[in-house]
């Protein structure tokens, strides 16, 4: 079921390639799998696209297996200097 939710959601982003949630939601499912690096750069791109929901990205359960990574503590040391 991930792979037809992760192949509908890059279908999507086709179709939106502006909408940072796209690329927000794929890197939550390559999060669920596991796949760190994926993740982190679909979480990259959201950001680059505009996302900024911040306490989304620290308590949304499917980015669990992102939190620990060194590039999340990096992403979000970064980005959310940047807002103040």
């Amino acid at each position: 079921m991930t792979s037809d939710a992760l192949a509908a959601l890059k279908k999507l982003s086709l179709a939106r390639p502006a909408d940072p949630l796209v690329d927000y939601n794929i890197a939550c499912l390559y999060s669920r799998q596991g796949s760190i690096q994926e993740s982190i750069r679909y979480l990259k791109k959201a950001i680059d696209k505009g996302f900024q929901e911040w306490k989304t990205l620290e308590d949304d359960p499917d980015m669990v297996n992102v939190r620990g990574s060194i590039m999340f503590k990096k992403i979000m040391k970064d980005t959310t200097s940047q807002d103040k």
